[in-house]
Formats: C-alpha cells, sequence, structure tokens
C-alpha cells in the first residue's frame, strides 16, 4: 500500500505549539520530519505547526505526539497529486542562457584553413 502525501496541521497557543516542537525534535522516530512552526494570528496567540510526513508511521507518530500536547487542534489534510516543482516555476520568467563573453569568431575564409592544414598532423621528433 502507497502513503498519501499529507499535511498535519497542528493550531495552538504559543507555548504549547513551541513545546510540542521540542517534542517532535526529542523524538527519534521523527528524526527526518520536515516541519515548520510560525505565529498565525498574533492577536489571538495561534500558533500553528505544519509537518509533512513521508511515510504512514511517521504521520501516526507525528499526531500522537501532538495530540499529546493539551492545547493543540490537530487535523490532517491529503495533498494533491501535482508536480510541485512545475507549479513552483510556472510563475516565474523563462530562463535564457547568457551571450558567451570575448569577440565573436567570425567564418574562416579558405586562405585560413590552408595555414591550419598541418595542425593536428603527427610531427616528426629527432632523437
Amino acid at each position: 500500500m502507497t502513503h498519501d502525501a499529507v499535511q498535519i496541521i497542528a493550531r495552538g497557543p504559543r507555548k504549547v505549539a513551541e513545546s510540542a516542537a521540542e517534542a517532535i525534535d526529542a523524538h527519534l522516530g521523527l528524526e527526518a520530519v520536515t516541519y515548520s512552526i510560525l505565529e498565525e494570528d498574533e492577536d489571538r496567540d495561534v500558533w500553528r505547526i505544519d509537518a509533512f510526513p513521508t511515510e504512514q508511521a511517521e504521520a501516526d507518530t507525528l499526531r500522537q505526539v501532538l495530540e499529546d500536547h493539551g492545547g493543540l487542534t490537530v487535523s490532517t489534510e491529503v495533498l494533491a497529486d501535482a508536480d510541485w516543482l512545475a507549479m513552483a516555476l510556472s510563475g516565474l520568467p523563462p530562463s535564457v542562457p547568457p551571450r558567451p563573453h570575448g569577440p565573436r569568431r567570425e567564418c574562416r575564409q579558405r586562405s585560413d584553413l590552408k595555414k591550419n592544414e598541418n595542425v593536428g598532423k603527427k610531427l616528426k621528433t629527432f632523437a
């Protein structure tokens, strides 16, 4: 069975959210989990933890750690199956490589080719 990509979101007061973030950092089974903590609403003291587990076991453990901290509202959202890189780059202008620096090489004339016709031939060495 494949694991659907999910985002786990926990909201609550700053002290509770920071305590939960420290618990995520301290948990050995959650070493590789990517998460962020940020202030969502300054006036109401609402902080948010966004976590992105890569395996079902990680998701279950992460939900348990967050739910163990009273005062957090925990929800899980299934992420859409999308090419996130293409979506992120879609708003950027196309990349045009810079022109090489230095003088332009013009097409060689036949006379230039005659001067260089011995280039690449094996040279005789004298002992």
